[in-house]
């Protein structure tokens, strides 16, 4: 049973998705700083105005300082990142010693799909739709996941299919 947190995922999602754009706005920065650096030469050594030559070298000052910044924010979000994860690893610890409590305690599960929490003998074991193995209630099961006549185990319901000869999951259909 997993029991991620769907806000911090959607968190490190998104850091991941900044840390990906900063690389990107990097490389960008690289390249213009290339194709400055080649104007800058060209421009030397077809133009000797000296007004030119210091447009092109606050340019290129410029550009290097950009990249440094950029550099910086993307240590400071990797950074940030790997503090996130081992945030999200301690929370993760916690929520499944919480889980366990209520188990046993309460003799209590939570559903997989639904959120809520039931009596344990109401939670069954199902294939979602990317075939991993969760927990849900009954009513959860009855309305979304069918039992395949082969393997006998409940699948999600996009995973079966009719052959005429009965409801079968993916993996059965195709042996």
């Amino acid at each position: 049973m997993t029991n991620d947190n769907p806000t911090l995922i959607a968190g490190f999602e998104d850091i991941m998705v900044h840390i990906r754009n900063q690389e990107k706005r990097i490389k960008d920065l690289e390249d213009e700083l290339y194709d400055l650096r080649e104007f800058k030469k060209d421009a030397e050594d077809t133009c000797g105005s000296h007004v030119v030559m210091e447009d092109l070298m606050k340019r290129v000052k410029s550009a290097e300082h950009h990249e440094k910044h950029t550099k910086s924010l993307h240590k400071q979000l990797e950074e940030r990142y790997f503090l996130e994860k081992g945030n999200v690893r301690t929370l993760t610890k916690h929520i499944h010693k919480l889980d366990d409590v209520l188990c046993n305690k309460f003799n209590k599960r939570l559903c997989d799909d639904c959120g809520e929490w039931v009596d344990m003998t109401e939670i069954h074991e199902v294939k979602d739709s990317d075939y991993d193995r969760i927990d849900v209630c009954v009513d959860c099961r009855d309305k979304g996941y069918t039992q395949c006549d082969d393997c006998m185990e409940y699948c999600c319901n996009t995973l079966i299919t009719d052959d005429g000869w009965g409801e079968l999951c993916q993996n059965c259909n195709e042996d």
